[in-house]
């Protein structure tokens, strides 16, 4: 028995209701694959916001790699577990930042890392010492020293401040505290900039002092040396002088006593003819 399937097949209309529900979800997936696709394409590039060096670790305590300048558009490859550092590149090379002077776009606006790193999305990564130097440092001066870099303790970063919703408000007022804050970012790192050079201004003083204290204290001992050798030759001059003193001494006494021997044998031998 053969069964004949019609070539069209007639369904039913959806209510009004359930078309409206479709619709409305359908607006809402184009409208969350319009803000997905821009955040995709800005997903792994930042913004420095201050001048600042790449390092070769997440720590100040390693060499820097370059300096780059503030605004500069970085490559980020991922953050340590506290979003204190993170690993970028630019211009060529590769190194750490601080997740303090590392902006992200975020709701059309750019946000320190430090502070809106979950709500971006970062990835975190951990930093193996030995493998990050063997692929991107082998050509740098300092890569013989890494025996030394390699016991360098990765610090954490600052602690992230309590993360809050954007409200209307605070989109309202974020441009002036954002001015604020990279103002005071500013001032913080010319003040930092102005301690290390009365620092080094201090060293430098101090340096100087103890040199002037050895160069004092050798000047001392020479004129010491200086004075002791005229006192030596002083007191070498007089035994010499009196030397010659008791010399002079003894021939003119041993004169005296020959011109005394003499006029007594004369005297003597005298007395003798006239006995005869």
């Amino acid at each position: 028995m053969t069964h004949l399937i019609p070539s069209t097949v007639t369904v039913p209309s959806a209510p009004r209701r359930m078309r409206r529900v479709l619709s409305g979800l359908g607006w809402l997936a184009g409208a969350a694959l319009a803000f997905a696709v821009p955040l995709s394409a800005q997903a792994g590039s930042g913004y420095l916001s201050v001048n600042l060096n790449l390092r070769a670790g997440p720590s100040v305590d390693y060499p820097v790699v370059r300096f780059a300048p503030r605004g500069a558009a970085v490559n980020v490859y991922g953050c340590v577990d506290d979003y204190g550092w993170c690993d970028v590149s630019w211009g060529g090379n590769r190194g750490w930042v601080s997740g303090q002077y590392l902006d992200y776009d975020y709701y059309e606006r750019r946000v320190p890392v430090i502070d809106y790193g979950p709500r971006l999305g970062l990835g975190l990564i951990s930093f193996s010492f030995g493998n990050y130097w063997n692929n991107h440092y082998r050509h740098q001066s300092w890569y013989g020293q890494r025996n030394h870099y390699s016991h360098v303790v990765v610090r954490r970063g600052p602690p992230r401040h309590h993360y809050y919703a954007p409200t209307r408000r605070a989109t309202a007022n974020y441009h002036h505290d954002r001015y604020d804050r990279s103002y005071d970012r500013q001032n913080r790192y010319q003040r930092n900039e102005a301690r290390r050079d009365y620092r080094r201004d201090i060293r430098h003083d101090r340096r100087d002092a103890r040199i002037d204290v050895r160069h004092d204290r050798r000047d001392a001992r020479n004129d010491i040396r200086q004075v002791r050798n005229e006192v030596r030759h002083e007191r070498r001059q007089d035994a010499a002088n009196r030397q010659a003193n008791r010399q002079a001494t003894r021939s003119e006494q041993s004169s005296r006593r020959q011109v005394s021997r003499n006029s007594q044998n004369g005297h003597d031998g005298r007395n003798t003819e006239r006995q005869r």
